[in-house]
């Protein structure tokens, strides 16, 4: 399944890349807002102002860092907003550790807990489904990363990423956990802290693996004050969103079906987000599908591009270059005449 996905990357033109990279960020902002301001509507505390307060001290703190800060320091803006929130989170008592009292130190997961693996076919079409779904989502998250470090996404490339999410997702339900997919926020981490290395990336899922051993660790983590994370969240997703438009700019609109292609597919393909049950009559492989906007902007943007215009130009513009080519003078040096 991967390699057909692979093969699709070569049509995902900055046309394509920059829709599908600024709908990841954007319909990643309502998680973030809804850190923000509290799950429980019937909460006290739900989007009280002292919350708004709190998340909007983050983001200034990441705001100065990323202004006044030099070096190494300036790469540590969402990790110190994360902590001035969490101290000043602290006596307004939105900092949560009871359940951290209670965990172990050390804990691994055994592997089957729920029993042996069954296969039924209904389900096995439907997780299908969601592969491909989250297959969109993260060739998508490929090619931000490649806009992001200027490194030309090759076939191959695209397979292995792809091939180590098939993975994850196998070792997840061998270890009672779900299928997993790359997180868009690490994407904006990738721009705002300029730290582009391999190396990092190796050493840091190390260390998530050694962290994962630790419940104790996992549950501080847990117990951290929503509209903390939420607003470094907020950052981190308007800048994959940012990184789409920047990668838009590389479009050419003038005389072209090109602005349409992305109205309509950042229009339709966002709608599910904003409106929940769009698809809820649909059938269960239909709104899995449909119901995410990424997969949804993807299918979208990816088949219009087809149809209006021919490998990434658009018709006016071939026409005009054929135009062009008809009206050049027939005797002409090799040098000056390029085909």
């Amino acid at each position: 399944m991967t390699w057909p996905f692979a093969k699709a990357a070569r049509f995902f033109p900055p046309l394509v890349s920059g829709v599908v990279i600024t709908v990841v960020g954007l319909a990643l902002i309502g998680v973030g807002a809804d850190l923000v301001i509290g799950n429980d509507p019937e909460a006290a505390d739900y989007a009280a102002p002292s919350r708004l307060a709190l998340a909007a001290l983050v983001v200034i703190v990441i705001l100065l860092v990323a202004r006044f800060g030099r070096g190494f320091l300036a790469q540590t803006g969402v990790l110190l907003g994360l902590l001035a929130g969490t101290a000043v989170a602290v006596p307004m008592g939105l900092v949560d550790l009871s359940a951290a009292r209670g965990a172990d130190w050390i804990g691994v997961s055994a592997p089957f807990h729920f029993g042996a693996p069954e296969f039924p076919p209904v389900a096995v079409i439907s997780m299908c489904v969601v592969m491909l779904a989250l297959f969109a989502e993260s060739t998508a998250d490929l090619i931000a990363v490649a806009e992001l470090t200027g490194k030309e996404l090759t076939t191959g490339d695209v397979a292995r990423g792809l091939a180590a999410d098939g993975l994850s997702g196998v070792l997840g339900g061998v270890m009672n956990a779900f299928l997993d997919t790359v997180f868009a926020q690490n994407v904006g981490l990738v721009s705002m802290t300029r730290v582009r290395s391999r190396h990092v990336a190796a050493v840091a899922g190390a260390i998530l693996v050694a962290l994962g051993l630790i419940p104790k660790l996992g549950a501080v983590v847990a117990g951290l004050p929503g509209p903390v994370v939420g607003a470094a969240g907020l950052v981190m997703f308007a800048t994959v969103a940012a990184v789409g438009i920047s990668t838009l700019r590389k479009v050419e609109f003038e005389g072209t079906h090109n602005l349409l292609i992305v109205a309509v597919s950042i229009g339709v393909g966002l709608a599910p987000d904003v409106a929940p049950d769009l698809y809820s009559r649909f059938p269960d492989g239909v709104r899995i599908v449909l119901g995410s906007p990424v997969t949804s902007a993807t299918l979208l943007a990816f088949g219009l591009n087809l149809s209006f215009n021919r490998s990434g130009q658009s018709r006016t513009a071939d026409d005009e270059a054929g135009a062009a080519k008809q009206t050049r003078p027939t005797s002409t040096t090799p040098a000056e005449y390029v085909p």
